[in-house]
């Protein structure tokens, strides 16, 4: 099956209207108001979200390009238009493995001591990935060899009180994650679910942002956070997550939060701070100041998609989890349907690596829970650079 792709961000960069991946501000609404398509038909392009686009519309973007560059048609049709699998099954694929790491649980009180589950959300994730790995090639690729590696855990160990416990737990992970941190693994590693579910993800956000794993970091140098709901099920201690909300530089950063206005659409405005701390999950702006995407039952939900690649533009590693189970099946979904919003990395790290790191934002129906909409963010990469990454 011939499958083809719009790299509109990829040519714009290309031509030097942005650079590593992302699009210079200004350049979407000037293609807009010369082409007469509508800013959000171009937004959509550019982040390649467009499955059904006609000729004419092409046509308009080829010719303003070309009056601004010089460039001939054929050049810019022939880069405009990608033939092949996304570039992110590129660059597993070239691994010729994939591990999925995946959190497997039991019940500490539970007489059944032998059975064990993976959280619905994960399992619903997980599928995503798999159909995305074995089915996005063309019949001249070769897809990878698909692995996976359960990662046990007691379910609310720490919250019991069983600290013996919950450290035993947290060193079978590390012994499954020494590979990865060390980058001697030829596998990409795709982790799913957040680190309540998923101790591996915990391990490689604190690798990557140099911090205490299973700790809070009081200096916040990973760039997003999720505050917990109150009846959280394992509410592990985290590096990037508690029942708290992060304090912001000095303590009194300037905070804002998504909310939709009468008209329905969704603005950030200036967070009001609540009496308890509100569920959701956080990254920082370009200013450092946080920014919540409200956790809100029937109505909005958060993910996050983090990517690792080495020097070679081999994938090292992916995360990819959401605030609630339902979030992580969402980021599973949006991750199989729409890859390219999710590579290249775009910053610079340490260790010869480069990261991106994408905020999935949700809207939800109000009948049947189902996501709604989707909109990903990458935090900016000064942010991520500050952030010790």
């Amino acid at each position: 099956m011939i499958k083809l792709e719009i790299r509109l961000a990829d040519l714009l960069c290309s031509l030097g209207f942005g650079r590593e991946g992302t699009v210079s501000h200004g350049i979407p609404q000037a293609l807009a108001r010369a082409t007469g398509l509508s800013r959000q038909t171009v937004a959509a392009l550019i982040r390649g979200e467009v499955r059904r686009v006609d000729l004419e519309s092409l046509e308009r973007i080829c010719s303003w390009l070309q009056s601004k560059t010089g460039a001939t048609p054929e050049d810019l049709v022939k880069s405009l238009l990608r033939v092949g699998p996304p570039d992110l099954w590129v660059a597993i694929a070239r691994r010729h493995t994939a591990i999925i790491g995946i959190g497997q649980y039991r019940y500490r009180d539970s007489a059944d001591r032998e059975r064990s589950w993976i959280a619905p959300g994960d399992a619903e994730a997980q599928t995503s990935v798999v159909h995305f790995l074995s089915t996005r090639g063309n019949a001249d690729d070769f897809s990878p060899a698909i692995e996976t590696r359960y990662v046990p855990f007691r379910l609310a160990a720490e919250k019991s009180g069983c600290e013996q416990e919950f450290q035993e737990d947290v060193r079978k992970a590390r012994a499954i994650y020494e590979p990865v941190r060390k980058r001697q693994s030829p596998a990409a590693w795709i982790l799913i679910g957040s680190q309540r579910t998923t101790y591996l993800v915990e391990l490689m956000v604190a690798d990557l942002f140099s911090c205490q794993a299973f700790q809070s970091d009081p200096q916040e140098r990973v760039p997003f956070y999720l505050t917990y709901r109150e009846d959280e099920h394992n509410p592990v201690r985290s590096c990037f997550g508690g029942r708290c909300e992060p304090l912001g530089p000095r303590g009194r950063g300037t905070r804002h939060v998504w909310l939709k206005d009468r008209g329905g659409k969704w603005t950030l405005r200036r967070f009001k701070q609540n009496p308890e701390p509100t569920p959701g999950l956080w990254y920082k702006g370009p200013d450092g100041g946080w920014v919540l995407v409200p956790y809100r039952e029937n109505e909005s939900d958060a993910g996050m998609v983090l990517v690792q690649r080495v020097l070679n533009g081999d994938l090292a590693a992916t995360a990819l989890f959401g605030f609630s189970g339902r979030a992580t099946a969402a980021v599973g979904r949006l991750l199989e349907r729409r890859p390219q919003c999710f590579w290249p990395p775009y910053a610079r790290a340490g260790s010869g690596l480069q990261v991106g790191a994408y905020v999935c934002r949700f809207e939800m129906t109000r009948v049947d829970e189902k996501i709604e909409e989707a909109e990903v963010i990458p935090i900016d990469p000064g942010v991520l650079q500050r952030s010790g990454g």
